[in-house]
């Protein structure tokens, strides 16, 4: 008797390993095969037209807990440790800043834009997360002052894809919201140092040459074939504000895009936590403080929430103190408990001298977390020390 079985709908429950779509209405489609987690998933699958299924039995657990929070992916991917994963999501960031490079080597050179590879790229930052999202996010805290041109790109599109699967969105949208994310700024490559790494005001002249990039990002696209809308909104609208005072258009509310909104917050808060050459980076738990105040105003309250519970107020990568007054690193968030996530420790600070690096679960009450540290403020090589000590 074969162990792959048709069912509409209707007919599946939590824990079915769906192997294909075999009947739908409208454009969505599974990708990937993968086990439906829970009642809201297969719900989910019905919203978007999927009428009819195979399922294989053989690779179902009808005994899955359907108590999985709302945002798990539709059809849920392998999860895998963050050890085997790291080094792997190491590997694909180093390679995405190359395809990022060429990319704007080519802008620069006025040459036709190449986007498959930074295409490819995305999706490879989408299985990633699928795999185990905390080895991707733990690269977004890795800075260069001088790569921020390549590495906020980067880091937009990584935070994109997590952000956006927390919400949801089905694995095709998480993949073009990320690619979005990887070209949001490509405008930027002919602005001058002197105006990209200004360190004061800029003159009314030199903002104008800032804000072009927006523009130049846009036209830039319109000689791509088939460009989507969520490709052009994520460009254009990184900058708008719900106020009105944002730029290049002034526009306000509505008219600013679920995507738009989206990538407004996440390109604020990575740029004001990276080090840049004329300035120190934000705590991530102070960004997130900023961006609250900037609710309603700059940024859309109800999704300026759903990133702090998708990232935490300690966000995977961030270095923290302890109660015991040693450094760890977030490694892993307890949804339930916000304060009580996995970290690694690595540094006393009452001795100032590294430790041997140790896996703690807070929610055991072994410690507490008092605040999040920057790296600097200890003279502590944060680079190094992630390739040492929590890669291997």
């Amino acid at each position: 008797m074969t162990d792959l079985v048709t069912l509409s709908v209707d007919e599946l429950k939590p824990g079915m390993f769906v192997q294909e779509v075999t009947q739908q209405t409208g454009e969505f489609t599974i990708k990937t095969q993968g086990r439906v987690s829970t009642k809201q998933a297969i719900q989910a699958l019905r919203q978007k037209g999927i009428a009819e299924v195979i399922v294989d039995m053989s690779k179902s657990d009808l005994g899955a807990q359907e108590e999985l929070p709302q945002h798990q992916a539709i059809v849920a991917q392998e999860h895998i440790p963050f050890e085997e994963e790291i080094n792997r999501a190491a590997s694909l960031y180093i390679q995405a800043k190359d395809v990022q490079q060429q990319l704007v080597n080519s802008f620069a050179d006025g040459k036709p834009l190449d986007l498959e590879p930074a295409r490819e790229i995305s999706g490879l930052f989408v299985d990633s997360i699928q795999r185990n999202p905390n080895a991707m996010l733990c690269m977004t805290h890795i800075k260069e002052k001088d790569d921020y041109l390549l590495e906020h790109s980067l880091n937009v599109a990584i935070l994109l894809a997590s952000f956006s699967k927390f919400l949801g969105y089905d694995e095709e949208s998480v993949m073009e919201i990320a690619f979005g994310g990887l070209l949001h700024d490509i405008g930027k490559v002919d602005i001058p140092d002197e105006i990209l790494h200004k360190p004061g005001r800029l003159t009314p002249e030199e903002k104008a040459v800032m804000d072009g990039h927006v523009q130049a990002g846009i036209e830039a696209l319109e000689y791509i074939p088939n460009v989507s809308q969520t490709l052009l909104d994520i460009v254009g609208l990184h900058h708008e504000k719900l106020d009105g005072t944002g730029y290049p258009n002034q526009i306000s509310g509505d008219e600013i895009s679920q995507f738009g909104r989206m990538v407004s917050i996440v390109d604020c808060y990575d740029a004001i936590t990276a080090e840049r050459c004329y300035k120190k980076g934000m705590a991530a738990s102070s960004a997130m403080r900023l961006l609250l105040k900037s609710v309603g105003s700059h940024f859309d309250g109800t999704l300026v929430n759903q990133f702090i519970k998708c990232f935490g107020v300690y966000p995977v990568g961030t270095l923290v103190k302890l109660k015991s007054e040693k450094l760890a690193l977030i490694t892993e968030l307890n949804e339930a408990q916000p304060l009580a996530s996995k970290v690694k420790t690595f540094y006393s600070l009452r001795s100032n001298h590294f430790l041997p690096p140790k896996d703690i679960d807070l929610g055991a009450g072994q410690d507490k977390v008092l605040e999040s540290i920057r790296a600097e403020d200890c003279n502590i090589d944060y680079k190094r020390f992630f390739a040492e000590q929590v890669m291997g």
